[in-house]
């Protein structure tokens, strides 16, 4: 680093924000916890915080009567229940918000809320799902004859070949129409989502996680006691930050090393014709290379590959990087072995032209060039 650049503080804290900060998304946090099985679940932005699981909150499991979405006043608990500690389990649906749900459920004498996804939820009263954010085609799809088919809409068409091929085993409507096949279906994503309070809301101090579609299938029936929800033990330091931090300093570093090959060559030589041998031992010894690596070019090495990611998580390019890549490891791999061969023969480091725009070219240059394109 140079003298003048920045304090060891401003790199300390760079590089904390590094290795902590990570960009996240919705990230299941808590665990609801039954009969052995440890389901993911991700903790709403609202209420009491999950506790450690030495500390678990121990519940048994009620659904509600009637209408599953646990929406108030329609929800009304007339089963007994084997604990004092108990946790509403409701289905997703338009019907009310989350908030809503957990101040219904608090007033009730639950400890906790558990919200599970639904197809329901996903449409949120709308006649189609929205490509890419509901569903996605190239995990699934295929065509029904009417929205009661093959189970019907709202159930996710489970009997239809999309939901077959489909992880989460339910299908969306497209908006799409063949006149010869019928309705397009497409596999329904089955993600987390952060529970969100209304602005309007009560105070709500119970406990509240969400559940996907995947792990609502896997309870069963309830009532279930000796359940418990706590939260997933995680690193203060995530070691694919440090690994990735590392891995951008050394492509930074190596890259500018290599790039300054041809001149460190070209200033021995210089040396050489000026002083002799014996004084180019000298000025090696007395002039090292100083690499100048600041915290201003990690940083913004992170802020260019977030924003490529993110740039390709929107826009359908996956078939084009795959294609990229492949085609740019087979030039690579095939200028380095084509130069290298050319190397073994002397006449190879001929020089041919000198541009300013690509420097000296040799023989063995021109062989890499023409094996990486080949």
């Amino acid at each position: 680093m140079s003298p003048g650049g920045h304090s060891r503080w401003s790199r300390a804290a760079i590089l904390g924000a590094t290795l902590t900060g990570t960009v996240e998304s919705v990230i299941p946090e808590g665990i609801l916890s039954y009969d052995g099985k440890k389901l993911l679940a991700a903790p709403a932005a609202f209420g009491m915080a999950l506790p450690p699981e030495s500390s678990s909150l121990q519940i048994t499991l009620v659904a509600p009567d009637g209408l599953q979405d646990g929406c108030a006043p329609e929800v009304t608990l007339t089963r007994s229940r084997d604990s004092p500690s108990w946790a509403l389990l409701a289905q997703r649906s338009p019907n009310c918000s989350f908030s809503e749900r957990a101040v219904a459920a608090q007033k009730l004498g639950a400890v906790a809320l558990v919200v599970v996804n639904t197809v329901e939820g996903i449409y949120a009263n709308r006649s189609f799902g929205e490509a890419k954010q509901d569903y996605e085609c190239r995990n699934g799809e295929s065509f029904v004859t009417s929205v009661q088919a093959k189970g019907g809409k709202m159930a996710g068409f489970p009997g239809s070949e999309c939901a077959r091929q489909c992880q989460s085993k339910r299908c969306l409507l497209t908006g799409q129409r063949s006149d010869a096949q019928g309705l397009q279906v497409c596999c329904a994503w089955d993600t987390m989502l952060t529970m969100a309070e209304s602005d309007d809301s009560p105070p709500i101090s119970i406990m509240a996680v969400f559940l996907n579609m995947a792990s609502g299938d896997s309870i069963g029936e309830l009532p279930k006691s000796n359940a418990s929800i706590f939260k997933r033990w995680r690193p203060a330091v995530d070691p694919s930050s440090l690994v990735l931090w590392a891995l951008a300093c050394a492509t930074v570093a190596f890259s500018g090393w290599n790039a300054a090959k041809e001149q460190r060559r070209q200033i021995a030589v210089s040396v050489d014709k000026d002083l002799g041998s014996g004084a180019v031992l000298e000025f090696a010894s007395a002039s090292e290379e100083v690499l100048e690596l600041t915290p201003s070019h990690a940083l913004g090495f992170l802020v260019i590959a977030s924003g490529t990611l993110l740039l390709l998580f929107y826009l359908d390019l996956n078939l084009v990087v795959t294609v990229s890549f492949c085609l740019s490891a087979a030039s690579c791999t095939g200028q380095m072995i084509a130069k290298f061969l050319a190397k073994q023969f002397s006449r190879t480091n001929t020089l041919v032209f000198d541009s300013i725009f690509v420097g000296p070219t040799s023989v063995a240059d021109l062989a890499g060039l023409a094996g990486g394109l080949a």
